[in-house]
């Protein structure tokens, strides 16, 4: 099992936490995810996980999209070898980047082909076709500047406010 995160582009650093990537050359896996206040655009470039429910299901998880922020946890399960490529973004970074607020992704998962003004079987081919994960990086960092630089929504106080937050794990006056 192999997980590393990767710093953003300074033009990105506003909006994105970190790339991150979790792979593995075996199965079985089960992944926890907890409840989080950053949404994560995710890319499955090797294998699919099933989302286990509580109910005893499983539903199979989309293979790029978008996982809005939430306020429970979640498994997953996989049984092959895997590669999964992220986005950790900022809270306030779905309405600059998509047009979205926020709180129309809580607690959801959004295939990405879904999401509002996205050309998203592109990004995804040239993503699953990388070769390597700092390719990746730079695919997904031009389509964030792309967007961000198309934003009408521009940074303000606030954002730099969440960020402090954030970076004081919420132990501020």
């Amino acid at each position: 099992m192999r997980y590393f995160t990767i710093p953003p582009p300074d033009a990105l650093k506003d909006y994105v936490r970190f790339f991150w990537v979790l792979e593995s050359d075996g199965g079985p896996y089960v992944h926890r995810s907890m409840a989080d206040g950053c949404p994560e655009l995710i890319f499955h470039y090797a294998g699919v996980f099933d989302e286990l429910k509580t109910t005893g299901k499983s539903e199979r998880s989309f293979k790029a999209g978008l996982h809005g922020q939430s306020q429970s946890f979640s498994r997953f399960g996989i049984n092959q070898p895997f590669g999964i490529f992220g986005a950790y973004l900022f809270p306030y970074a779905l309405p600059v980047l998509f047009q979205l607020p926020a709180s129309a992704c809580s607690n959801q998962m959004i295939d990405l082909h879904a999401l509002p003004g996205m050309s998203g079987a592109f990004l995804e081919e040239q993503l699953f076709a990388a070769t390597n994960n700092t390719e990746r990086v730079q695919l997904l960092s031009a389509f964030l500047e792309k967007r961000l630089i198309q934003s009408k929504i521009k940074t303000h106080d606030l954002f730099s406010a969440v960020q402090l937050i954030i970076k004081n794990n919420g132990l501020m006056r």
